[in-house]
Parts: C-alpha cells; sequence; structure tokens
C-alpha cells in the first residue's frame, strides 16, 4: 500500500513531460525527470537468482526500472534497474553472498538488496571499495519504505542527513 501510494503521489506532481521542480538540499531549485519503465512479467522475475522481498517485487511487477530525480542541467539521478539490469549488474562480480542483488545505482554508488538475520531491513548502501561483510545498511528499511523517504527528500541521500538538530 505504502509503494502504490507514493508512487501514485509522485506521479500526480509530474507534468506531461514527466518533470518536476524540487527544492535541493542547498536552498536552490532544480528540474528534474522521471521515466518509469513497464511492468516486469513474472516470467522476467523468475530469471533473478534469488527471492525477492515482497514490497521490492511489487515495485518492479508495477514497474521494471526507473529513472528518478534524473537532474536535467546536470544530468546525475538515481537508477532503479530493470530485471536485465539487475542480472547485468550481478554478472560484475562472481562472489555475490547468497540473497544479494544489485538493484540500483546513483550518487556513483549501488543501492543493493542483503538479507539479514538481525535487522528487520534488508537494504544497503555498497560504495566503492565496501566488503561483502560489511554492508553499510541504510536504517531498517524495507525497500517501499526506503523508497517513499527518497521522495520525501526529493531524490537526496537521506540517509546521510546528521539528524542532530
Amino acid at each position: 500500500m505504502l509503494l502504490k501510494n507514493t508512487l501514485n503521489s509522485l506521479k500526480r506532481q509530474l507534468n506531461k513531460e514527466s518533470k518536476l521542480t524540487i527544492l535541493c538540499e542547498d536552498g536552490t531549485t532544480t528540474q528534474v525527470q522521471f521515466t518509469f519503465n513497464e511492468p516486469a512479467t513474472e516470467k522476467e522475475l523468475k530469471k533473478l537468482p534469488c527471492d525477492l522481498p515482497t514490497e521490492y517485487k511489487e515495485f518492479l511487477l508495477l514497474h521494471n526500472g526507473a529513472r528518478l530525480y534524473e537532474d536535467l542541467k546536470w544530468g546525475d539521478g538515481f537508477e532503479l534497474f530493470s530485471v536485465d539490469e539487475i542480472l547485468l549488474h550481478y554478472s560484475y562480480y562472481d562472489d555475490w553472498p547468497e540473497g544479494w542483488l544489485p538493484i540500483g545505482a546513483g550518487f556513483d554508488e549501488s543501492l543493493v538488496l542483503a538479507p539479514s538475520k538481525d535487522k528487520r531491513g534488508y537494504i544497503f548502501w555498497m560504495q566503492t571499495g565496501v566488503s561483502f561483510d560489511e554492508p553499510e545498511y541504510i536504517g531498517n528499511l524495507k525497500f517501499d519504505e526506503w523508497f517513499n523517504y527518497f521522495c520525501v527528500a526529493q531524490g537526496a541521500k537521506f540517509w546521510e542527513w546528521d539528524r542532530g538538530w
């Protein structure tokens, strides 16, 4: 429910060209664009090497990948991979731990699903040089919660904000 609500609310804000003016962390505004792929099929999902969390599978069945907050001036943004892109990025390493999948990229880093026995969340940020042994979890978040917070933060890395106001 959270994922569909967030997607619907976000899409209602977009203009006819799928663009949106957002307020940036430095107080300026910029125009960003969104591209949502067509839904994945169950057949496509079966190509993946592991089971998917329910919330992430729901996203792929709605949109088989997306480009989010793509800055029209600077060209950066965030990409949630399609099934084929997941498989491509997965092929770059031959030692992925069981159940781990690269699902997105932005800010020169990767968003990865990684099951955890001691955490409710399963999403972490894989920076260059990060070991598979020590994932940097983005809080105790499920995919739908991460997506919601990412949209509320207007495409900013909310997980790095200093919340010690």
